[in-house]
C-alpha cells in the first residue's frame, strides 16, 4: 500500500488465501522468489471495504496457451 509491503501470504494447495487488513487499496503481487508465472508483472489491485469479509478472484495469466 503506496509502495509499502504491508503483508506477506501464501495460497493453500486450492489456491485459497486469507489476509486481515485495514480498509483501503491495496496492491497484490507475486513476491520476488516465488517461480516466475507469465510475462511481465502481474499486478492485481484490490479494494478491502469497511466492514465483513472482502472476496476476490485473482487470476495470473501463465502465458501457456
Amino acid at each position: 500500500q503506496g509502495g509499502r509491503i504491508v503483508a506477506r501470504f501464501q495460497s493453500d494447495s486450492a489456491g485459497h488465501f486469507q489476509v486481515r487488513l485495514a480498509p483501503g487499496t491495496y496492491t497484490i503481487v507475486q513476491d520476488a522468489s516465488a517461480p516466475p508465472i507469465g510475462i511481465g508483472s502481474q499486478a492485481h489491485e484490490v479494494t478491502v471495504g469497511p466492514t465483513g469479509v472482502t472476496h476476490v478472484a485473482i487470476d495470473f495469466d501463465t502465458g501457456i496457451r
